[in-house]
């Protein structure tokens, strides 16, 4: 069973640390993603292979972020996207990427550096 989710994009610019006074916010309805299904996952990833990434079956992903939990490892990325190009980034460590071009059935795979890392899946579609 797959969990609900909603995302949206809002941005909040301000002089201040706390963001009082702020000059802007923004809240584009045009940035909302809602899918009808959400799932997270856990991975460990290894460093001799490129290794799948579970799409769970999905038919279209309008969403997947991947968070690096390691303190010291970069992982690699590389997913199909909807140009038919295979893309590729370095999540650093302690770091997250999200995208919204994803082909759902395609080549998407992580690869770690140095030593296996850990890393948490959020994955958005249809």
């Amino acid at each position: 069973m797959a969990d609900n989710l909603k995302l949206a994009v809002r941005g909040t610019f301000s002089e201040n640390t706390d963001y009082s006074d702020p000059e802007w916010i923004t809240n584009w309805d045009d940035w909302e993603l809602e899918p009808d299904e959400a799932h997270t996952g856990k991975m460990d990833v290894g460093t001799a292979r490129a290794e799948d990434i579970d799409q769970r079956g999905m038919g279209t992903i309008t969403m997947l972020a991947i968070k690096n939990t390691d303190s010291t490892n970069y992982v690699t990325l590389i997913w199909e996207s909807s140009a038919g190009a295979g893309q590729s980034v370095q999540i650093a460590k302690d770091s997250f990427f999200c995208t919204s071009d994803v082909v759902a059935g395609g080549t998407t795979t992580l690869q770690a550096n140095g030593a296996a890392v850990k890393v948490k899946i959020l994955t958005c579609g249809t």
